[in-house]
């Protein structure tokens, strides 16, 4: 590239006229609309005097000349303006690495932080007279590579969600706003002929002007674009884009295991169409058409498994905004900035599937009439606590204020749901009259009956679905389910709502992840905290814990929530607001900062301070210049503002490094010392996420949400693997197994008495399989008798021993003693919390827990026994499986001779279908091995809100709640004695587990039945294809031109099956992630 400056005189005035002129390469000609104009001229008229021109010709262009008159002010002014709309018709395509890459043709207003490194590059390219000892070097040309190079790219074995096998040409639904980019320092400047290609379109650079005043911070720029639209951003390669992140390096996202995947799936789609032409395969009755669906079915091959985190965290923490990061959605999951609670029921993100293809779907459960009445009991206790005399008795400490909160969120709540209602008042709830809380709460419960006329779907309804037109729409759906009614007069629908499922397309989600939001435990009533427990114990995978990071050492919720978790959950810490309150001069100061630290940090101090006063001068000399060395003071005053930006990032990155580590250090300490801590930034990444590549990758990358995103891609890998790896060794080679059969069906020819001996052992052996994988008596229903007769002899029968429970029940009765020595303000804390609460220093204390401590043992040593018979059966399962078949498969080869090609197929294929009728049932047998475990944990754990003694036991602190007045210690502690003593917990407690886990059991062997059942089909149909009916022409025959077609998909597919083999043979036994 050619690149020169003159100096002429201008005949007009008495100033200098600079003229500037470049030769581009002519392998980089810029593309022209079909009707640019023979010669394309735009001006740049600034202020006063001035004039700065741009001239190009009309073929591809050897120079370009700029030319400007600064009128002789201490301004100086760039700017350009089109003189017609016809002059935007020049379009250039920026000089990348990647000649391919489309450029952005919107226009936009770039700000002073966004201009300073393109005003730099445009003086650069111009080249002021090199002779001149002021002349700038030129600038290296930025390395658009650096960004491939990231840890945010593609490389040989890692793929990107855009790499993924199934990913959709649909745009992903991009951040609908995002804050300017005003205060955003630039970190990589473009390339001159980048700039000059394609930065020169609307630029307008604003006065830069600097304060002579010493230590006046920079002006900040008038005003900002959004460089975002509702489209998304997949085809602008100049901006930030989540698809471009590299997926963690497990397995499941290997790049040739995602590119073989994507072939398979490709051909076998292409086998469905060759098979669409033939009638046969739409006929009901051929074994054809049945072929034709199961291979229609594996063509559409989505990851099965589904794994959730849940983010949970007090309000204000800055959960829900941290949600939409990660989703890279703003704004569906609801966040304030007040601080207020906005999470209010669990809210599931799930990708877009086969059964919700819209690109929004919003979900609701509603509560059932019992569920809402046991709420609304929960709200009126709430509210009265703080509004009766039970208030004004001694409380324990901390005590008031909790009850104060709890107390105004209830009353908030219920005037949502009964907005129309008059008599509502605080009077009506406060009443002490004898009876009057069952009055009262008769009462609510008829509104609530009325009110259900506005419940969508109508008052019976318990499931609503919605399919929103767009992401505004579903935020706004979303909102219906989530607040208060903008209509006054309508009652609020979130107090009834259980959960709600937000379907949509986000590359976080299609790997099977489910991000979860949810309601803290703080200020929350009862029944709301026993539902969000019960969904982080039992439905959730992982745990994240939100927790701002100037708090998190301190913060309690952390340590509650840890507590209410299972021993073996999975448990992360998300630090947010990484950003906030990092101020340089006080950090040098802090003498838990590392010295290494402070002294770099008062380095980059000292250098910003150098450079500020540097800008000053500059500023100072510019305006009192003129023409060329105006210029010239212009162009450095540029790249101070560069050093400026890459010194604050510098600072940034050194002192947001700095406080995560220290935080990560000490709550892994606090903890566990392999616990995985989180540091994160909602506001780096929000807005930076808008920006040019080069100037946002790195501020991106500071705010940790990238790295959180990745890590929780891991959540799912492991069990999408071992699917995929199923698919491509079972599924798809079982399918084809059974394509090939039905091809070779008659390819030999036997006679009528062989073909009729042979057809008898076919039929035995369909009997076989029937008899002993799918019938009453096969080998599957024996486990789910034994495992029903284990149950009631080891658990159910032991328990239901009349001197078992009168040994537990004095355990229990010696427990509730043990309480009457408390303070009454300790003990009506206890009732208020449900049994657990701390005094003073003492450790937290459960009742519930010390009422089971003389049962648990025993507990645990019956469900113990239930779990160690599950495992052993688990094991032997498999080796039934292999036996029935191995029957099957010796019966059928003694006839091989009969029919050598299609017998040999069928054995092949037998056992391969023998696999997966063995992967079925052990899937079948792990899961309910989990749900095993987890309601053990829910009879044993008297910690839980969630688990049956907790349900138990809740009436009677219910009761005790109501008492106040004079002698109201005595009647509580004398009611929970005989509640103890008279209530039977320990024939409760049997009666309501027995009752779950039989539905547990039921519902498994139900689902793993049916699954069976089409397995067993299928292979009853290749069976029967082996030998037609006697003077039946086989059906392959009867097509041939279908018969060949699908041979010769068969064969291609086999090919890419082997490929895939060879891959899943290299990646099995790698472990994707550490605890």
């Amino acid at each position: 590239m050619t690149q020169m400056a003159r100096t002429t005189p201008d005949a007009d005035d008495d100033s200098s006229t600079l003229s500037f002129s470049f030769n581009p390469p002519h392998s980089h000609t810029p593309t022209r609309s079909a009707d640019v104009p023979s010669s394309s001229t735009f001006d740049f008229p600034p202020p006063g005097d001035t004039r700065f021109t741009f001239n190009t010709p009309p073929t591809p262009p050897t120079a370009a000349s700029f030319s400007f008159s600064p009128p002789n002010t201490s301004g100086f002014t760039f700017a350009f303006t089109p003189s017609s709309s016809a002059d935007s018709h020049f379009i250039s395509t920026p000089v990348t690495q990647d000649p391919a890459t489309p450029t952005r043709s919107s226009s936009r207003i770039l700000t002073r932080a966004t201009t300073t490194s393109t005003t730099r590059a445009l003086f650069s390219a111009l080249d002021i007279d090199p002779n001149s000892p002021e002349a700038p070097g030129k600038l290296a040309p930025t390395d658009h590579g650096q960004f491939r190079r990231s840890n945010l790219s593609p490389n040989a074995n890692v793929s990107t969600y855009r790499d993924l096998y199934n990913a959709t040409p649909s745009p992903q639904p991009g951040p609908s706003s995002r804050p300017n980019q005003t205060n955003a320092p630039n970190i990589d400047s473009p390339s001159p002929s980048s700039f000059l290609t394609s930065g020169v379109r609307n630029l307008i650079i604003q006065s830069i002007e600097t304060s002579s005043t010493e230590g006046e911070g920079d002006e900040e720029a008038d005003s900002g674009s959004d460089l975002d639209s509702d489209d998304g951003s997949d085809n602008d390669s100049s901006t930030y884009n989540v698809r471009d992140e590299e997926l963690p390096d497990a397995p499941i996202y290997n790049a040739q295991l995602q590119n073989s995947l994507r072939d398979v799936q490709s051909h076998l789609s292409g086998l469905v169409r060759s098979m669409q032409a033939s009638q046969m395969v739409h006929d009901g009755t051929t074994h054809v058409s049945d072929l034709y669906r199961q291979a229609e079915t594996e063509s559409k091959f989505e990851y099965p498994q589904t794994r959730i985190v849940g983010f949970i965290g007090d309000s204000g923490v800055g959960k829900s905004s941290l949600i939409n990061s990660l989703l890279d959605c703003g704004g569906l999951a609801r966040s304030s900035g007040s601080g207020e609670a906005c999470t209010s029921v669990v809210t599931e993100f799930r990708q877009v599937d086969e059964t919700h293809p819209h690109p929004y779907t919003i979900e609701a459960d509603f509560m059932t009439i019992d569920e809402m009445i046991e709420l609304l009991r929960e709200l009126l206790m709430a509210y009265r606590i703080r509004h009766t005399r039970a208030f004004n008795e001694d409380l324990a400490e901390g005590e008031s204020d909790r009850i104060t909160r709890l107390s105004e969120r209830s009353w908030a709540t219920l005037q949502s749901l009964f907005p129309n209602e008059g008599e509502l008042s605080e009077a009506l709830l406060s009443n002490e009259e004898l009876g009057a809380e069952d009055r009262i709460l008769a009462r609510l419960a008829e509104w609530a009956m009325a009110g259900l006329n506005h419940r969508p779907g109508g008052p019976d309804a318990l499931h609503y679905a919605i399919r929103a037109r767009d992401i505004h729409d579903c935020r706004e759906n979303i909102d219906i389910l989530t607040v208060a009614s903008r209509e006054q007069e309508r009652p609020a629908l979130w107090p009834f709502v259980k959960l709600i499922r937000v379907y949509l397309r986000s590359g976080i989600l299609r790997t099977g992840l489910v991000v979860a939001d949810m309601p803290g435990f703080r200020d929350m009533n009862y029944a709301r905290v026993r539902a969000t427990e019960k969904y982080l114990r039992n439905i959730c995978d992982e745990v994240f814990i939100v927790s701002e990071i100037n708090r998190c050492r301190s913060d309690p919720s952390i340590e509650e929530i840890w507590h209410k978790c299972i021993g073996n959950q999975p448990m992360r810490i998300v630090c947010t607001k990484s950003e906030t309150e990092l101020d340089g001069e006080e950090i040098i100061r802090d003498p838990k900062m590392p010295a290494r630290v402070i002294e770099e940090t008062r380095r980059l101090l000292d250098r910003t301070e150098q450079v500020r006063r540097s800008l000053r001068r500059l500023g100072r000399r510019r305006r009192d210049s003129s023409g060329a060395q105006q210029a010239r003071y212009a162009l450095r005053e540029a790249e101070q503002n560069d050093e400026l930006g890459r010194l604050e990032l510098e600072r940034k990155t050194l002192l947001i490094n700095a406080r995560n580590e220290i935080s990560r250090t000490h709550l892994s300490r606090k903890y566990q010392t392999n616990v995985k801590v989180f540091c994160v930034s909602r506001e780096l990444y929000e807005n930076y996420r808008g920006g040019e590549r080069g100037q946002a990758a790195e501020y991106i990358r500071l705010s940790g949400i990238p790295e959180l995103r990745q890590y929780c891609q891991l959540v799912p890998a492991d069990a999408q693997f071992r699917e995929t790896d199923t698919f491509l060794r079972i599924r798809v080679p079982a399918l084809l197994g059974s394509l090939n059969q039905w091809v070779l069906a008659g390819a030999n020819d036997v006679t009528a008495d062989r073909a009729e001996t042979l057809r008898q052992v076919l039929d035995e052996a369909q009997r076989t399989l029937h008899s002993r994988l799918i019938s009453r008596r096969s080998c599957i229903r024996s486990i789910k008798t034994e495992l029903e007769t284990m149950f009631n002899i080891s658990t159910i029968r032991y328990i239901r021993d009349l001197q078992v429970q009168e040994r537990w029940k004095d355990g229990a009765i010696r427990a509730s003693r043990d309480w009457d020595s408390m303070h009454h303000p300790s003990y009506s804390a206890f009732c208020r919390k449900y049994g657990v609460h701390q005094i003073g220093k003492e450790s937290v204390r459960y009742w519930n827990n010390e009422i089971l401590q003389g049962a648990s043992e025993e507990l645990d040593q019956c469900w113990s026994t239930l779990i160690e018979w599950l495992n052993h059966r688990q094991n032997t399962t498999e080796d039934e499986i292999y036996t029935i078949f191995n029957s099957v498969s010796t019966s059928i080869e003694a006839y091989t001779h009969l029919s050598p090609a299609s017998i040999e197929n069928l054995l092949d294929n037998l056992d391969t279908q023998r696999c997966g009728i063995a992967y079925t049932t052990q899937r079948a047998l792990e899961h309910l091995l989990l749900q095993t475990r987890r309601i053990t944990r829910d009879v044993l754990d008297g910690h839980s809100s969630s688990s049956y003694i907790a349900d138990i036991m809740r009436p009677a602190y219910q009761y005790c709640n109501m008492e106040s007045g004079t002698g109201s210690d005595r009647r509580r502690k004398d009611h929970m004695k005989e509640y103890v003593r008279g209530q039977k917990i320990f024939q409760q407690l049997p009666a309501r587990f027995e009752m779950d886990y039989k539905v547990i059991i039921n519902t498994a062997f139900a689902d793993l039945e049916r699954k069976l059942n089409e397995e067993v089909r299928n292979i009853t149909r290749d069976l029967g294809g082996v030998i037609a009916v006697e003077g039946e022409v086989p059906e392959a025959r009867r097509e041939l031109g279908l018969a060949q077609r699908v041979r010769d998909g068969v064969s291609q597919l086999q090919a890419q099956v082997n490929e895939a083999h060879l891959i899943l043979n290299r990646l099995r036994g790698r472990t994707t992630r550490s605890a």
